[in-house]
């Protein structure tokens, strides 16, 4: 016997030590766009946030929230130890609220289980929704309209012999934002971006003033552009929720007026003229916001309360000319003298020791493959 999920359970799949900012940007906004409704973390742990709530509308977290990189939607789960078993559990669900077509793949993973070859389960899931579908045709007209969509991703996670079927609601990561049009030498994902920004406003002093946010080595941009779209609605992409029958009849999502951190106004240096010309195109259209195409020592700054962000080269794929601990550490100090700013976010390697009396923060994750960490000094 099947086991449905009898609420609307959510998967968000976040960035690897960014957990914390994901659900923290998820209590932000559900508040905004959902406050007459209630919702309850399942479980939270590395990699991940279970939620459930009782609307539809949840899936609209794809358009509103910048910071996960994937929302799972939970269909049902069943005890499985064989595969007989599987592909018959597989074949006799109804897959009609969320197949809208045939184009799909299957995402498996194993622990504890007695079905470990991940490979055979994909097999076996994919070959028992053929034979749904066999027996159930979705309308051509359906076809048509799905067809460039990426696959739909069906995610099956065996563990404790405990199955559980996930459907993939984003279709593209989140970090694909559809926005942006070039980028630099070494770019950080949007998400990832969107995190870190989020992250640094926390410490944002709450004085109302306004904020001038700068960037000293903008490369492409993306900082400030996920800076000044966060608290902004994604609609220059599609979803795959957008597709499913499940959702068809939800309203859709509208946003609410919201205040931007206080920053006034947004800077952005990059003296590499290929990552300028990147960084003007990207940033061409955000009202409030400008680009140099000179070091950030060369310029004059008359203004105060400034707020510094940036993703500096590591000496991975950018070389340095000192070694990274000396760059780091140097790079802090030249900052505090150029833009004398009320806050700093800077990501720097993890193995890097910054000493400096105003450090508060360091948060640690992962970019591009290299272990990293953001260091937040509050002046």
């Amino acid at each position: 016997m099947h086991n449905p999920i009898s609420s609307n359970q959510i998967y968000l799949i976040c960035p690897i030590g960014l957990e914390k900012t994901v659900r923290r940007e998820l209590e932000t906004k559900w508040q905004l766009y959902f406050k007459n409704f209630s919702y309850k973390i399942i479980e939270q742990s590395k990699g991940g946030i279970e939620l459930e709530t009782e609307i539809l509308e949840v899936a609209h977290l794809n358009q509103i929230l910048k910071t996960p990189t994937r929302i799972l939607l939970r269909c049902f789960s069943f005890k499985c130890r064989d595969f007989p078993k599987l592909f018959n559990k597989i074949k006799k669900y109804n897959w009609s609220p969320y197949i809208f077509n045939e184009n799909f793949e299957i995402v498996a993973s194993s622990k504890k289980s007695r079905l470990i070859n991940t490979k055979k389960i994909e097999t076996s899931v994919s070959d028992g929704i053929k034979k749904w579908l066999h027996a159930n045709p979705r309308k051509k007209t359906s076809q048509q309209i799905t067809d460039k969509l990426p696959p739909l991703s069906i995610y099956v996670r065996l563990i404790n012999d405990e199955c559980i079927i996930s459907i993939d609601t984003s279709g593209d990561p989140l970090f694909k934002r559809n926005e942006r049009l070039l980028k630099g030498p070494a770019p950080i994902r949007e998400n990832l971006a969107a995190s870190l920004f989020y992250e640094l406003t926390q410490y944002i002093p709450k004085a109302k003033i306004n904020y001038h946010l700068i960037d000293p080595m903008c490369g492409s941009g993306t900082l400030l552009f996920e800076a000044f779209n966060f608290n902004q609605l994604n609609n220059n992409r599609i979803f795959t929720y957008q597709f499913m029958p499940l959702f068809k009849n939800i309203a859709p999502i509208l946003s609410p007026v919201l205040n931007q951190f206080f920053i006034k106004e947004m800077k952005g240096f990059e003296k590499n003229k290929k990552s300028f010309e990147a960084a003007k195109r990207n940033l061409e259209n955000l009202k409030s916001c400008s680009t140099y195409n000179i070091d950030y020592l060369d310029s004059i700054q008359t203004n105060d309360n400034n707020i510094i962000i940036s993703n500096p080269p590591y000496g991975k794929r950018i070389k340095l000319p000192v070694s990274p601990q000396i760059y780091f550490n140097d790079l802090i100090e030249q900052i505090e003298k150029a833009f004398r700013p009320v806050l700093i976010g800077i990501i720097a390697p993890e193995y890097i020791s910054i000493k400096h009396n105003n450090l508060i923060k360091e948060l640690f994750f992962v970019n591009g493959g290299f272990k990293v960490k953001l260091l937040i000094i509050k002046n």
